[in-house]
């Protein structure tokens, strides 16, 4: 269960309920179901000053605390980025259809920054590369912008959007995709991550991209 410190405290009520009565009882139904499972939750908050401070509840909070592991930031391990930046290469390969791997280059960019999102920020930075990159190798000039300016990379193909012009940058990210996906809006879509009448939608918005 993930960000399981932002749950409501009515929430709070039910998963302590079915953590203790080992049961489950569907949406909609009238009969509860036995079910047998382990329950591993994540969160950022300390969750020892949340129930001290009456938002979460202390049943709970030791019904879940039977084993405890921290991870630290990934700022604070960098030596894990070159492993997490291949998973998600990896994971992204099907969806932008050709193999991409990272050069030393941009993968030490990657080490020098902080990280404030940690991994789902890197995990962002990746899929941005590998939409926006033309090669087959992700380059330092494929990385976002925000990484960009804060460790200085430039290069004269490097594409930096106007500030204040976000439409140039869908739109660039939007020509990409159709061109990876051979001008099929489905497949174009799909790697967009968004839904076909968006892509529509967009398409006609700025016009002339197939």
């Amino acid at each position: 269960m993930d960000e399981v410190g932002e749950l409501s405290r009515a929430i709070q009520v039910k998963l302590l309920r079915t953590i203790q009565e080992k049961e489950v009882r569907p949406v909609g139904s009238t009969k509860s179901h036995k079910v047998d499972v382990r329950i591993i939750g994540a969160t950022n908050r300390n969750l020892e000053r949340e129930v001290a401070e009456k938002k979460f509840r202390e049943d709970l909070y030791y019904r879940l605390n039977v084993v405890t592991i921290n991870i630290p930031p990934l700022r604070d391990r960098k030596e894990d980025i070159p492993i997490l930046a291949k998973y998600f290469i990896g994971c992204f390969n099907e969806d932008f259809l050709s193999p991409k791997d990272m050069s030393e280059e941009a993968l030490a960019y990657l080490e020098k920054y902080d990280w404030p999102g940690n991994v789902r920020e890197l995990e962002n930075v990746i899929r941005h590369a590998m939409a926006l990159g033309k090669g087959k190798i992700i380059l330092p000039e494929d990385l976002p912008p925000n990484i960009s300016v804060l460790l200085g990379i430039t290069s004269e193909n490097r594409y930096l959007p106007p500030k204040d012009s976000l439409a140039y940058f869908e739109k660039l990210a939007i020509q990409n995709a159709l061109s990876k996906s051979g001008n099929n809006r489905k497949k174009a879509a799909r790697i967009l991550r968004i839904g076909e009448a968006t892509l529509y939608r967009k398409i006609k918005k700025y016009q002339n991209l197939a």
